[in-house]
């Protein structure tokens, strides 16, 4: 695929997904790193944010678990809108503004369908107000 990819002038991301090939942060970007391509970057997923870390919470350091309530072996895995749920937000967007990140961070909204053009429009707005600053 690398020959075609470089010939086609076609970027890959990847991101750390739950339950999937690589499901830590830090071991995608080792992988990332181990390719040395320059069209081949890490996406950071938002909602992943607590997966990422066993549960710290730690943004800068793109974590993994969060148990809730403590003891618990539930995973939040998080596709909600800004200001519902778990994820800090507001230290999502200030760790990456003080990193300086920039790549792609997503924050999918799987919920209220009924509400999805509505939401999309919404996370837009706000993920640039907090980020293109």
């Amino acid at each position: 695929m690398k020959t075609s990819f470089e010939r086609e002038g076609i970027k890959l991301d990847i991101q750390a997904h739950p339950y999937g090939f690589c499901e830590r942060n830090n071991e995608s970007v080792d992988i990332i790193r181990g390719l040395d391509c320059d069209w081949i970057n890490y996406l950071y997923a938002a909602p992943h944010t607590f997966f990422y870390d066993d549960g710290v919470g730690d943004i800068a350091s793109m974590l993994r678990y969060i148990v809730n309530p403590p003891g618990v072996t539930a995973t939040v895995h998080q596709h909600l809108g800004i200001g519902q749920g778990e994820v800090n937000r507001e230290a999502l967007f200030s760790t990456l503004r003080d990193i300086k990140f920039d790549g792609i961070a997503t924050v999918a909204v799987f919920a209220w369908e009924e509400r999805a053009d509505e939401s999309s429009r919404f996370m837009l707005e706000r993920v640039k107000s907090e980020l293109l600053r």
